[in-house]
Order: C-alpha cells, then structure tokens, then sequence
C-alpha cells in the first residue's frame, strides 16, 4: 500500500529536523573589498561599453542591487 500522506507532521518527524541557520551568522567570503557598493564601478562599465557595438543582452554576474543593468537601461 502506498504511504499516506499526512497534512501535520509527526512527533517523530519534529525531533529529526535541523535547526534553522541564521545566513547572516555564517562569515561571507568576497573577491571584492566588502559584498556590494559596486556603484564605483559605473564609470568604468560606461567606457568599456562605448568602445564597441550596444549589447542586446546584459547578463550581471554580480546583480546584487542591479547597478549595472539599471545604469545601463537609463542611458
């Protein structure tokens, strides 16, 4: 028979569950100076865009807040 489906957990299910891990705990590792405030960057993105062609797609490695892709669509 095929196992039921339950809409409440277990009491056994309960005790075997991880406890939650706060992300802002854990220690982030950047290649950049500090995570985020890449706003220094337009200026150099801005010039090395002018040098060829317009893209049709823009693809953000490091979104984050967008800066790029934002600055990029208003000019």
């Amino acid at each position: 028979m095929e196992e039921q489906l339950t809409l409440f957990e277990l009491e056994e299910e309960k005790t075997q569950q991880q406890k939650v891990v706060n992300v802002a705990s854990v220690p982030h590792r950047s290649p950049f100076r500090y995570p985020g405030g890449k706003t220094w960057l337009i200026p150099v993105v801005r010039k090395w865009m002018k040098q060829g062609p317009v893209p049709k797609e823009l693809c953000e490695p490091f979104a984050g807040g967008g800066i790029v892709g934002y600055e990029h669509t208003t000019n």
